[in-house]
């Protein structure tokens, strides 16, 4: 309500949006896990939505995660967003647009908001969480590829962790030869969709230290100085390489919302083989052109 800046932050109507209690800016998201955002609760949206802002000069619907509506949800959107009454404005945010239908999309002005800098990031966690070790604040910066929510999200979950963990089996695993106990990793990411997706920002971290060890070239991008090494005396550069390429395009599948079990599944069986492909032969001469020059890795 300030007649200078906006947002002043100091006028009634910020502080209380601030403190979370401002009667015309409400918040909608998701309950629990995929399809849990439900069409009974867009209903209700459409209902309240005609009825005038009780402080300010409209109301704003803010609606998280709609990736997470069921198809009806969103189709029951549709009319409302397409022709809100004046005083309605409607934010609604999701992990990827391409996990939205077209006929919302097409209705919205998309704003992308995507990874930031190191630097960046860091500072924006430091900045959320006071008292951040520093070591764990990078693996977070890492792990969520950049992106400051995803990373605030796996420190609070725990989800980050976990994944390291679970690094420690996947390399464990792939370099002992057993197949069900390599599996059994994957099929643990099935259910668990941040560790999924903490793991999968995780693996191409993992397999471009190794092939780095493998090239004399010292890196520590994923935090897993152990497991990078295993893997690195245990296959050779071309085997890692491919692998990199796996988890890379496993990652950008996960992103346009494919399939989890069909997605592990697939990159676990292509892991295995791709491992398995090229055999130790002495001088063997390696391809590292996709991959710039060693010390780039």
């Amino acid at each position: 309500e300030s007649a200078g800046e906006k947002p002043c932050g100091v006028c009634p109507a910020c502080r209380k949006e601030l403190a979370g209690g401002h009667p015309d800016i409400l918040v909608a998201q998701a309950a629990g896990g995929v399809r849990s955002f439900s069409v009974d609760t867009v209903r209700r949206i459409r209902l309240d939505a005609g009825v005038a802002p009780n402080e300010a000069v409209c109301k704003v619907y803010i609606l998280a995660n709609i990736h997470l509506m069921t198809e009806a949800a969103q189709n029951a959107l549709l009319k409302i967003i397409e022709e809100p009454p004046a005083h309605v404005r409607f934010i609604l945010t999701c992990d990827g647009r391409s996990r939205v239908l077209e006929t919302v999309r097409s209705r919205c002005a998309v704003v992308p908001l995507g990874p930031v800098p190191e630097e960046e990031a860091l500072r924006a966690l430091r900045e959320a969480v006071p008292g951040l070790e520093p070591e764990r604040a990078l693996r977070a910066v890492r792990l969520s590829g950049g992106i400051v929510g995803r990373a605030l999200g796996g420190l609070e979950k725990g989800s980050f962790s976990a994944a390291v963990s679970l690094a420690a089996r996947f390399a464990k695993a792939l370099c002992a030869g057993g197949l069900f106990d390599f599996l059994c990793v994957g099929g643990e990411l099935e259910k668990d969709s941040a560790l999924r997706a903490a793991f999968l920002e995780l693996l191409p971290l993992l397999l471009r230290d190794a092939l780095a060890g493998k090239s004399g070239v010292s890196s520590r991008l994923s935090g897993c100085e152990e497991e990078a090494v295993r893997l690195s005396r245990a296959f050779t550069r071309r085997a890692l390489a491919k692998g990199v390429q796996l988890a890379l395009s496993a990652r950008g599948a996960a992103d346009r919302n494919a399939n989890p079990r069909l997605l592990l599944t697939c990159l676990f069986a292509s892991l295995w083989q791709a491992m398995r492909e090229f055999p130790r032969t002495k001088g063997e001469a390696y391809d590292m052109a996709p991959f710039g020059p060693a010390g780039a890795v």
